[in-house]
């Protein structure tokens, strides 16, 4: 190639402003719009994210919780669980001896230094824990206790994390708090291990995008958007690579508040559907950039400052099932629609039947075509509502699930409201039930879990002889299950059945 003539032409002012052209994507994609706009005509009435009040608890409440609590909880159990594929070290506290009050830093420092004791005793590596729950007493601590917590996980690809502070939510009046006396933080643990051998992790990957895009939040912490590891093939008879798309993976997702991802600013003020709807939609392109085909069950956090906690709960729990039977009450219908067909293609394509089509396929979840029930039921898995005292960056409600890829996955919910998720291809079993009263406490104790969640509000009991090996608690000022109604405490957990 020669050049024949050339010159340099200077830059007018205006020959900048082509970039004011190039388009910006919605904030919400169609069918989360979709699903606003649905919600938005129905009877459940919306919540002012604006009516907040600075008082966590009434007086009526706090009444309230005396007269029906006849136990109080000293301290939480922290146990651990290990079992050939799971370890899980819950509610790691550092109770100083009495004396002047230890600082939240330098109680999250001896925290991670009886982490490592622990994981060394066991020969297993902090860099293969998957997901932690980081529970604070006042989120003011959040800022100087991150820098320690970054310090720790400075792997790549550290764990999914959910961070909320619990505050006062048990009755001073009863000499108990809901940390363990004088704790500002407690750490909640868990790491996979493969079946075959204690002392190797699981084959891992994680998911930690922290530049800022269109898509979701990027990292405003050491944490990863989520952390994915095999489950354990259970003892079907069928070609290993079949077995492992059968068992899939289970997916760990760190909590997802209502930031807008390019600015990463709170999206606010918008009403509180808006709020809770935006950070679903994270939670379902995390969950497919993962390839997660269902939810075990979701959890949403809402803060005491939402002066109404019932309405923001409805307005939770009827969001999550419209995501859930939206494909499925639709089902093809969006293929009735008009299509916008370029006329070169329509012209040149017309032997094939194939067209221009530039929507983005999203894969649906939950995946009809992988979950199969007991029952022609609408495959929703359970939505658990709790209030807290206060999420990162004063938000209003921050969602928390745990997905799964098996290739098949079966789904029931039992006679007595007990939701069971199983992959065909694994031993592993995933449960969500409310405890409304004391006996329905005692699942916990008659199974080994791998690990599990215990969220625990108003009037809960338990019997300390009760086996918790596993299990991490967060104590809220309430619950509610999926029906909407309070209830003591709500569970989710994993059993790896051999």
């Amino acid at each position: 190639m020669s050049i024949k003539d050339c010159m340099v032409e200077e830059k007018t002012e205006d020959a900048g402003e082509g970039e004011g052209n190039l388009r910006t994507p919605e904030l919400f994609d169609e069918e989360f719009s979709k699903v606003l706009r649905d919600a938005e005509e129905s009877d459940i009435k919306d919540v002012d994210p604006s009516s907040r009040t600075p008082s966590p608890t009434s007086s009526s409440t706090t009444t309230n919780l005396r007269s029906i609590r006849s136990q109080t909880i000293q301290n939480f159990p922290n146990d651990i669980s290990n079992t050939s594929t799971v370890f899980s070290y819950p509610n790691i506290t550092h109770i100083p001896h009495p004396g002047p009050r230890s600082p939240p830093s330098y109680q999250l420092t001896v925290i991670f230094q009886r982490l490592d004791q622990l994981l060394q005793r066991f020969k297993l590596s902090k860099s293969n824990i998957n997901h932690c729950t980081l529970l604070l007493r006042n989120m003011s601590d959040f800022t100087v206790l991150n820098p320690i917590y970054a310090q720790y996980f400075s792997a790549v690809n550290p764990p999914a994390r959910v961070t909320v502070a619990v505050g006062d939510a048990l009755p001073l009046a009863l000499n108990t708090t809901p940390l363990p006396p004088r704790a500002d933080a407690v750490l909640s643990v868990v790491l996979d291990k493969t079946a075959s051998d204690d002392f190797q992790s699981a084959t891992r990957q994680g998911l930690h995008v922290q530049g800022r895009s269109y898509w979701a939040p990027a990292n405003i912490g050491p944490y990863s958007q989520a952390i994915s590891v095999r489950l354990p093939l259970g003892n079907g008879n069928g070609a290993e690579g079949q077995e492992r798309d059968a068992a899939g993976e289970i997916v760990y997702i760190a909590g997802q508040i209502p930031l807008v991802p390019a600015s990463m600013e709170v999206f606010s003020p918008h009403s509180f559907r808006a709020q809770a709807l935006l950070s679903l939609q994270h939670l379902w392109r995390i969950g497919r950039a993962k390839e997660v085909r269902w939810w075990t069950a979701g959890v949403g956090f809402i803060p005491a400052a939402v002066r109404d906690a019932e309405g923001a709960g409805r307005v939770a729990r009827d969001l999550w099932a419209r995501l859930h039977v939206l494909h499925q009450r639709d089902g093809g219908d969006d293929e009735d629609e008009d299509e916008d067909v370029d006329p070169w293609d329509r012209i040149n394509n017309t032997s094939t039947g194939s067209v221009f089509n530039d929507t983005t396929y999203r894969a649906p979840i939950p995946d009809l075509s992988a979950v199969k029930m007991a029952t022609d039921q609408v495959s929703v898995p359970p939505c658990f509502v709790v209030q807290v005292e206060s999420l990162p960056r004063n938000v209003d409600i921050e969602w928390s699930a745990t997905g799964l890829t098996a290739s098949i996955i079966d789904f029931e919910t039992t006679s007595d409201g007990t939701a069971i998720s199983a992959p065909a291809g694994s031993d592993a079993r995933f449960y969500a039930y409310e405890i409304k009263d004391k006996a329905d406490c005692k699942q916990i104790s008659e199974r080994t879990w791998a690990n599990g969640t215990l969220y625990i509000g108003q009037g809960f009991e338990w019997d300390r002889e009760q086996k918790m090996d596993g299990v991490q608690w967060i104590p809220c000022h309430r619950v509610w299950g999926s029906s909407g109604e309070e209830v003591q405490a709500v569970f989710v957990g994993r059993v790896d059945e051999a």
